[in-house]
């Protein structure tokens, strides 16, 4: 540690993987699939401070098969054009809450917070329906199964 160093060191990863091919399963009938992976992460720490405070910043992409949703009926006006797999989806997000905040059970509030050092308790707010760590996976499990 030394005020003299104001750089913090960094590390950097990226990762990607791109398939691509073409079916032909019959004359004149060509499909072509393609596939793509991306993942990107960054770390910085900085040394020259006690505790040596981290940030690691990062995205992630790919592609997804949603065929068996892709088709499906939107359903009429008059009810607001749900889909079966919207419902499905929508139906699945207090499940997909409950094992995100189950994830925390035994955990302690972190340092600096009002409740540092307590256990987590979903009565002092628990996890939003809505939050991307709940939405995402329950997306991803009804539009591609």
């Amino acid at each position: 540690m030394s005020d003299s160093i104001i750089n913090p060191a960094t590390t950097a990863r990226t990762q990607d993987l791109q398939i691509k091919a073409t079916l032909e399963p019959f004359r004149y009938l060509k499909v072509d699939l393609s596939a793509s992976r991306n993942v990107q992460k960054a770390r910085s720490i900085q040394y020259m401070y006690s505790g040596m405070p981290t940030t690691q910043t990062g995205s992630f992409s790919m592609t997804t098969i949603s065929i068996g949703s892709a088709f499906e009926s939107l359903g009429s006006v008059e009810k607001g054009w749900p889909s079966k797999t919207f419902k499905r989806f929508v139906a699945s997000l207090d499940a997909y809450r409950e094992r995100v905040e189950n994830r925390y059970a035994g955990a302690v509030y972190p340092e600096g917070t009002a409740l540092a050092g307590q256990p987590y308790d979903p009565a002092n707010g628990g996890v939003n329906r809505h939050a991307s760590e709940v939405m995402i996976p329950a997306f991803l499990n009804a539009y591609t199964s």
